[in-house]
């Protein structure tokens, strides 16, 4: 085991990281833990630029923030008020060294380096990495002759033996230790006269009264080897006397004799005064006391001459009387009276080398002989330890013999103060700490957990198989400071209200997990509390007031969960509170305006929520103020405060998907530190201010409002932009030369706006530049030849545009390009070679612009093409072969040309091609048999070809077939009934060619009425193709036309609300979308089909059907999906008018709450039945509403919808 218990250790030249006393500043644990505080940092050294090593990476990388922490908190000259803070602690375990001196990574990562001197430099800070330096932390082993430094560098794991320099040593002996030795030495000397006494006089041998501290309570085992001033230890038997009811220890144990029980300083062993989280409380180095078998002349206070052994797993004779001498719960040894005359005082281990406190220190209240053996007042040596049967059932209900990993619980020899997560106080009675993080756990968590009084910590976090309800008793646990359920995900029920009990509470974490109910009103008596984590769950109803009584509280966190309401004005009493994240929550009304009290408020995060709020002048107030995020929050249509100029530390600002109007104000200008700045999608109408050229710290600007007019020249002042975003703006004018100036920028999108003019050959200075989108404007002219200089280019988007000419051959320098997007132009040429030469291409697309001649069989060289767009132009001649070597390709769509030839066999084995659309082209020859070989085929077009012969049986391998169309053509032959076998199938078109016989039943069957996937079959109906599941037919005589579902036609009105039809909103049948009552108008997609089997069948796409979904409640949305035949999709049109659903009979369609408009539309859902209640009407129904006849009568007259449908009674 690598064990690390120092109290102190130097980094570099008089530097020392020593911890604190207190929790909250730990950072060190002793034995083998470190503990993540709630200090973990990269810390500078403004003069010496040099960085602390002794960091490590917080939980969770979202969860940092600067500035939060003072010089007086760490003991570390280089420690300023440059820091990060991770908001929650963590116990991380440093992993056991094997056999072999490798090292076991746990689930959680650390680093570790021997380079305790390291130097930063700016780039180090400036790093991709969000600005971490790399975590160097030096540990060395407590055991002689084990010194042990690891280095884990990115993942890797070496380990190696070091130097432990000399002038980098630092121990402080505990007091205590120094007492014991000083003690027990006395004690043993003693012991060494009454035995040459008794050689001489055969009285009993006086008692000792030993204090209970004497005796080491933690040590089980000692090292195999010791140094050689100290006591000496034989090998004993392997089956040693256990205790505490354990098993004995597979491992040989130690025999010692005249050895007092605490050890002092040894050379090579660091003594600790801490205990760990997941070890021993006492030093690792310490031995055990454990005795030989003593002669049976000596007499002992517990005498056994029974024929059975005196202890449990006892070596010695059954006449061999021992005296034990216990300190519940250490395994104690028998003293040996025969081995007390080996002892001298050159065996006596030595004192601390100097510059340790002197002996004078040790008190001087030595215990003497007493005149009688008097062991009473020591605790039993079988005593259980009184949590033993709590975490005897905590391993039980969570899997601990099956699910759990690696550890060390109930193994023989080991006590339950070192289990592994366990932490014991200094007594080793009571358990402070239980850390069982990404442990495995499984099951439910037992109540019995409440019994641990004493319990601290409990971290439980990272156990997904855990689940169950947070128990109540935990409110029992009185001195509980920390609770940590995060990343539990099958936990679920509400949070009790007796967690308002735990009055030491430091932080609480949950989730994700399942957790619902509503916040309990008790959480406000929790006064101490400075984390509450509860995001990721279920919990609804709205932010309780009492949350303003948590006047510790730092961070806030309640974001991913239904809450509703307002928020409470009470939280502008949280005057420490620095981090507000509710974002996605359902909360409503404005935002307080007792927000600007927030005076420590750097983080405010209310997006996507539906507040219908302006955003209020007091937020001006918050004046450390870092990030701000209202996206999607319900921002109503009002300006922005001139008051936010006043955010002067402000470096993240997100407004976008609001409703703002307005303009921006100018006070923008003054926000010196802003970085990110995001106001798209909003109402804004004036253009951005010339105060935005003021922002020297831009980063990113992304605008994106309809405001017209020009791009401000301006932003040629923001040098350190790096993504500019002004999409969508209505900008009518020339790209201003003055944007070519930001040389760092990374990102341009001037993309669906007006722009004119030509592109500028400026652009070549931007060097930096990787993604250019000037698509969709009206750009004219050529290509400039200086792009070709743009070797930085990664995606470059020109499409939508009048660009004429032909692509410059200066283009073939641009091989870092991914996308080259340029269809929809006046491009003319043949295949540009230029292109060729991008070998990193993943997508082109050339579509829709006049490029001529025949396709290059250089084409098959860009090895990295996914997606080929062609289409559209008047390329001729064959398809080169060398297409089928593109194995990533996955689109070719080479439709609407002259391509003629057919189709290459080596195309065939195009494993990965998804789309193969050759449509209206001169293709001929037949289909080949080897089409099976294309597993990965979704969609094949070739309608509108000269393709001959059959369909080849072997489509019946093509399991990802969605659609296979090939209409008009010369397809001979009957339709391969292997189409039936293809499950994700969705339209078949064999229409106008020379096809013959019956569609296959099995096709038939895979409709999508009868519950397969097939929703579109287009044939001739003629009388040599008999289909009688064909959604689409062409007659001899009567053309072609839909064939529509057997069954009645209506228009389906509400009795409440007579005015309203059933409606598919916005003619949008996506699937699972909600219907709606909309004012009843005749239109096709308020006209339904009741067919025979119960369905009810849009008339706008007779494959979608009204559904019930596959586990709807009450007040679920009644929604349109593919028809599919399942029961959830069949409904009764009952005699009083409700319509139920066959496979939920208890649920009918209705308009909940006797109808609430929402602008022109009533929702509908399903409820349960209301009989007699002011809205029953509600739930009935009537097919074609009287004033709606006449309509519906005249629709159908039009379009002779009788003749084509049959009977239909109106």
């Amino acid at each position: 085991m690598f064990r690390s218990s120092f109290t102190s250790i130097r980094w570099g030249n008089n530097t020392n990281w020593t911890h604190s006393s207190r929790d909250s500043d730990l950072l060190f644990e002793p034995e083998y833990y470190i503990y993540e505080a709630d200090v973990v940092a990269c810390a500078a050294n403004r003069e010496s630029g040099r960085r602390s090593n002794l960091v490590s990476r917080p939980h969770d990388a979202h969860d940092l923030h600067r500035d939060n922490v003072s010089d007086s908190d760490v003991d570390d000259p280089f420690f300023d008020d440059e820091v990060l803070v991770g908001i929650r602690r963590r116990a991380l375990k440093l992993p056991e060294i094997d056999a072999d001196n490798t090292f076991y990574s746990g689930p959680k990562r650390l680093f570790y380096s021997d380079d305790y001197d390291h130097r930063f430099s700016d780039d180090d800070l400036n790093s991709d990495d969000s600005g971490w330096c790399t975590n160097h932390v030096n540990a060395y082993s407590s055991m002689r002759n084990n010194p042990y430094a690891a280095n884990f560098e990115n993942g890797e794991v070496v380990s190696r033996v070091v130097e432990w320099p000399a002038e980098q040593r630092h121990f402080d002996v505990p007091k205590g230790a120094r007492y014991s030795f000083f003690v027990l030495v006395c004690i043993g000397v003693t012991l060494v006269t009454l035995y040459f006494s008794r050689m001489f006089d055969s009285a009993t041998v006086p008692s000792i009264d030993i204090p209970g501290n004497v005796v080491d309570q933690g040590a089980q085992y000692a090292p195999s080897t010791m140094p050689s001033h100290g006591p000496s230890y034989t090998q004993g038997p392997t089956n040693m006397v256990t205790f505490n009811g354990e098993e004995p220890s597979s491992r040989p144990s130690m025999q010692k004799s005249g050895v007092p029980s605490t050890v002092p300083f040894l050379p090579s062993m660091r003594p600790t005064n801490k205990p760990s989280l997941r070890g021993s409380s006492s030093p690792s180095h310490l031995p055990s006391i454990v005795a030989s078998p003593s002669p049976s002349s000596v007499p002992s206070s517990t005498t056994s001459t029974s024929s059975k052994p005196s202890l449990r797993g006892s070596p010695f004779p059954s006449n061999t009387p021992t005296t034990i001498v216990s300190s519940y719960p250490s395994k104690v040894p028998t003293y040996l009276p025969t081995e007390l005359n080996s002892v001298s005082p050159s065996d006596s281990p030595s004192f601390p080398p100097s510059g340790n406190p002197p002996l004078s220190d040790v008190p001087t209240n030595v215990p003497s002989y007493s005149p009688s053996l008097n062991m009473s007042s020591l605790p039993s040596v079988n005593a259980p330890h009184p949590s033993l049967n709590v975490l005897q059932e905590l391993y039980d209900a969570t899997g601990g013999s099956t699910t759990w990993y690696a550890n060390n619980w109930f193994l023989a020899g080991v006590a339950l103060c070192d289990f592994d997560g366990i932490k014991c106080d200094i007594d080793r009675q009571v358990i402070t700490h239980i850390d069982l993080s990404s442990m495995g756990l499984n099951g439910t968590l037992p109540v019995i957990i409440g019994q641990l009084s004493g319990l601290e910590y409990l971290d439980l976090g990272n156990n997904h198989g855990l689940g169950g309800t947070i128990p109540t008793e935990l409110g029992m646990l009185a001195n509980l400071k920390g609770l940590d359920l995060s990343c539990i995900d099958n936990l679920f029920g509400a949070i009790p209200s007796e967690i308002g009990m735990l009055t030491s509470l430091l932080y609480f974490s949950v989730g994700p997990a399942k957790i619902d109910g509503f916040i309990p009103t008790e959480i406000g008596k929790l006064s101490l509390l400075a984390d509450l984590s509860i995001y990721d769950n279920r919990v609804s109803g709205s932010l309780p007031s009492e949350i303003g009584l948590l006047s510790s509280l730092i961070y806030l966190d309640i974001s991913e969960n239904n809450l509703e309401a307002i928020l409470p004005t009470e939280i502008g009493n949280l005057s420490n509170l620095q981090k507000v994240t509710l974002f996605d929550n359902n909360l409503s009304g404005t935002i307080p305006s007792e927000i600007g009290l927030l005076s420590s408020l750097m983080y405010l995060d209310l997006s996507m929520n539906a507040l219908k709020s302006t955003l209020p002048t007091e937020i001006g107030m918050l004046a450390n103020l870092k990030e701000l995020d209202l996206s999607s929050a319900g921002i109503l249509d009002a300006p922005i405060p001139t008051e936010i100029g006043k955010l002067s530390l402000l470096t993240g600002l997100w407004i976008h998907d609001n409703w703002v109007s307005g303009s921006l104000p100018s006070e923008i200008g003054l926000l010196s530190s802003l970085i990110y700045l995001d106001i798209s999608e909003n109402n804004l109408e004036a253009i951005l201010p010339t105060e935005i050229g003021n922002l020297s710290n831009l980063l990113e600007l992304s605008w994106n409002n309809d405001v017209q007019g020009s791009i401000p020249t301006e932003l040629g002042l923001l040098t350190n932009l790096r993504y500019l975003y002004l999409h969508g703006c209505g900008f009518d004018s020339t790209l201003p030369v003055a944007l070519t100036s930001l040389q760092n920028l990374e990102r341009l999108n001037v993309a669906h706006n007006d722009l004119t003019g030509s592109i500028l050959a400026e652009l070549s200075l931007m060097s930096k530049l990787r993604n250019l989108s000037l698509n969709d404007n009206s750009l004219v002219g050529s290509i400039p030849t200086e792009m070709g200089l743009m070797t930085s280019l990664e995606n470059l988007h020109m499409h939508g545009n009048s660009i004429t000419g032909t692509i410059p051959s200066e283009f073939h320098n641009l091989v870092n390009l991914e996308e080259l997007y340029l269809p929809n132009n006046d491009l003319s040429g043949k295949f540009p070679s230029s292109i060729l030469s991008m070998i990193n291409l993943v997508r082109l697309d050339l579509s829709g612009n006049s490029f001529v001649g025949t396709l290059p069989s250089e084409l098959g060289l860009l090895m990295d093409l996914r997606e080929l767009y062609l289409s559209r132009n008047l390329f001729s001649g064959p398809l080169p072969s060398e297409l089928g070597t593109l194995s990533n390709l996955e689109w070719l769509h080479l439709y609407d040309n002259i391509i003629g030839g057919t189709i290459p066999m080596e195309m065939m084995s195009m494993s990965n091609l998804r789309g193969l659309q050759v449509s209206w082209n001169s293709l001929r020859g037949s289909l080949p048999t080897e089409i099976g070989q294309m597993a990965g085929l979704e969609y094949f077009e070739v309608e509108n070809n000269s393709i001959t012969g059959s369909i080849p049986s072997e489509v019946g391998f093509l399991s990802n077939l969605r659609e296979f169309d090939v209409d008009y053509n010369l397809v001979a032959g009957t339709i391969p009934s292997e189409f039936g076998l293809l499950t994700s199938l969705h339209n078949i078109e064999v229409l106008s060619n020379n096809i013959v016989g019956s569609v296959p039943q099995g096709i038939c069957e895979n409709r999508n009425i009868n519950g397969g996937s097939l929703t579109w079959l287009a044939a001739d109906c003629t009388s040599e193709v008999v289909c009688d599941c064909c959604t689409y037919c062409c007659g001899d005589d009567s053309g072609c036309e839909r064939v529509v579902p057997d069954g009645e036609g209506f228009i389906l009105g509400n009795s409440l609300l007579s005015d309203y039809c059933l409606d598919i909103p916005d003619r949008n049948a996506s699937n699972g979308n909600p219907m709606k009552l909309l004012a009843c108008n005749g239109g096709e997609n308020q006209r339904w089909i009741l067919d025979t089997a119960g369905r009810i069948i849009s008339d706008m796409d007779y494959s979608k059907c009204l559904d019930a979904g596959t586990n709807p409640a009450a007040l679920d949305d009644v929604v349109i999906s593919d028809c599919n035949g399942a029961t959830h999709q069949s409904w009764t049109h009952l005699i009083d008018g409700r319509i139920v659903n066959d496979a939920f009979p208890s649920l009918y369609v209705g308009v909940p709450d006797c109808g609430t408009i929402d602008g022109d539309r009533y929702a509908v859902k399903l409820e349960e039945l209301d009989e007699t209640g002011a809205c029953s009407a509600a739930q009935k129904w009537v097919k074609n509403p009287s004033n709606e006849l006449e309509i519906l009568q005249e629709l159908y007259d039009a379009t002779d919808a009788p003749t084509a449908r049959g009977d239909i009674n109106i």
